[in-house]
């Protein structure tokens, strides 16, 4: 039973390391004593329990970047915004000029976005540059062809016409959770509705209302009716 057991122990560990005493050549020793193969050493992705594959690096494998404080991050990371070094952050500094990794593409203010997050309706970019010439959009996302950019789909019937052409808000047959559908397929906010003004065309929004708010002051209803002239964008 005891040599059974002995054996179980000395069987290969999961997740393509090795349980051994020392490591052969060409392999490197975690300290839980599992072995992995030199390649995935200081690659930017832990591989031993204890990210010790990761730590004390002094250079990093092609297609890495490396951190001033010893480990290397995939090269992708390099200025896409975020700061993935720890202490200095070098990812993220002169990036002027920076080319980006494979399938990434370089903003004009230098930071990386995936090509994924291009023309997605979320602006990456800081000066939105990923959003602009679109002349299709990824999934989940609705093109305004005459500016060529890209809406998310909550977007569409919402009430406020984004597309210069308005198309994001024609043809709204039903509207998104929170929103009032108007006869003329227009959406106004469900707060609009039955509060003394008249936001449908031929003020449906105030029928049937047992009762108009009346709480405000004459002077604050004024307000709000400015206010809401302001936001309103019928077709």
């Amino acid at each position: 039973m005891n040599s059974l057991f002995l054996l179980l122990l000395a069987l290969p560990a999961v997740l393509g390391g090795q349980i051994k005493s020392t490591c052969e050549d060409g392999y490197f020793s975690c300290s839980d004593g599992s072995c992995f193969h030199d390649r995935f050493k200081c690659d930017g992705f832990p591989d031993c329990p204890d990210n010790g594959d990761e730590g004390s690096c002094t250079e990093c494998m092609i297609g890495k970047f490396f951190c001033p404080r010893g480990y290397c991050i995939p090269d992708y990371y390099v200025c896409d915004g975020y700061i993935d070094c720890v202490g200095p952050p070098a990812d993220e500094a002169n990036c002027e000029g920076h080319t980006c990794g494979e399938n990434h593409t370089t903003c004009k203010d230098g930071m990386c976005v995936h090509d994924n997050f291009f023309c997605d309706g979320f602006y990456d970019c800081s000066d939105e540059d990923d959003e602009a010439g679109c002349d299709a959009c990824q999934p989940g996302s609705f093109l305004c062809a005459a500016d060529q950019i890209c809406l998310t789909l909550d977007a569409l019937c919402d009430g406020w016409m984004e597309c210069s052409d308005g198309v994001d808000e024609m043809n709204c047959d039903t509207c998104i959770n929170g929103y009032f559908h108007c006869p003329e397929n227009i959406c106004i906010d469900s707060t609009w509705v039955c509060d003394g003004f008249g936001d449908c065309l031929n003020n449906e929004d105030e029928d049937n209302c047992l009762e108009i708010r009346s709480s405000i002051s004459p002077e604050e209803k004024q307000k709000l009716k400015t206010t809401k002239e302001r936001k309103r964008r019928y077709l």
